[in-house]
């Protein structure tokens, strides 16, 4: 197809005057590009479809130059513990990973909710602190983000809740829950990193996470199902109660506490807490975070 369009601006060249040749050499770089774009989605098995609503077809065909302006470092730095111990280097990669995942989401306020530029910011944060360690970090599977001011009836559940993430590629957050988990990094309840979690499992049962997570939440699965991980979290008071309802909230629960209560996490668990340390390729341990720079 490329050589295609190389051909056709040969023979414009010769044929045409030269206002006509700009704009003939302007079409063929749009087409080149649509066409690059379409097979990098396909590449990344990302089949989702932009949002009616969402941004104009120019700002989403170059919206992966989008950098993060000053404001949103100091904003990181003023909201997340783990960003200010993060080096320079890994600050600077942090907040690209998070200014793509803004440009890369379609974020929806419902029942009047606006959405400001810093709450894109802090929902992306939070789910690019569980793909740190991960090639893949962009949760390709999900397209849209919506967002309520408080609880909500959701039609899925059949129930009022405070979060849902469900395999069509949507992630729903009441906005003042969100807040509250983000408010203490150390109490264990985080309603991001919770629903973000749930999108993990989903991004597994896609395959379209790196190999070491799918490899390794697999052995997740068969240690907590034939060793008795659940019981003996509940046992031991790990998790909270709502860990034990199933094997997919445990492991929601189980980032949780990853990230705001590793120590005790740690002790408690130790087989759970290295393995979920391999699986997401990152310890909140350690003293220096490990990252790839193959994605930057």
């Amino acid at each position: 197809m490329i050589i295609h369009y190389c051909l056709f601006g040969i023979i414009l060249n010769q044929t045409l005057d030269g206002g006509a040749v700009i704009l003939a050499v302007v079409v063929i770089f749009i087409s080149i590009t649509l066409f690059k774009q379409n097979q990098y989605n396909k590449r990344l098995n990302n089949t989702r479809t932009l949002n009616k609503n969402s941004t104009d077809f120019t700002f989403n065909l170059f919206r992966s130059n989008r950098k993060m302006p000053p404001s949103g470092y100091r904003f990181l730095a003023d909201n997340f513990e783990f960003y200010r111990k993060f080096s320079p280097k890994q600050q600077k990669l942090f907040a690209a990973r998070t200014i793509k995942f803004v440009y890369d989401k379609n974020f929806e306020g419902r029942d009047g909710q606006q959405v400001s530029f810093e709450m894109k910011v802090l929902i992306a944060a939070t789910a690019i602190r569980l793909t740190w360690g991960l090639k893949y970090y962009l949760f390709p599977s999900f397209h849209s983000i919506l967002i309520y001011p408080g609880e909500f009836y959701s039609g899925f559940s059949k129930a009022v809740v405070k979060g849902e993430t469900n395999m069509a590629g949507v992630v729903v957050f009441s906005w003042k829950d969100f807040l509250f988990g983000v408010s203490d990094q150390n109490d264990n309840l985080n309603l991001g990193y919770h629903e973000f979690g749930h999108a993990l499992f989903v991004e597994r049962f896609k395959e379209t996470m790196d190999d070491v997570f799918i490899d390794n939440y697999d052995r997740w699965r068969r240690l907590i199902i034939s060793k008795g991980k659940l019981k003996e979290a509940e046992l031991k008071h790990t998790f909270r109660q709502y860990a034990t309802y199933n094997e997919h909230e445990f492991f929601a629960v189980a980032v949780e506490n990853f990230f705001e209560r590793p120590e005790k996490f740690k002790n408690d668990l130790p087989k759970l807490y290295n393995l979920m340390a391999t699986m997401l390729n990152q310890d909140p341990l350690a003293s220096a975070q490990r990252y790839d720079r193959s994605s930057f």
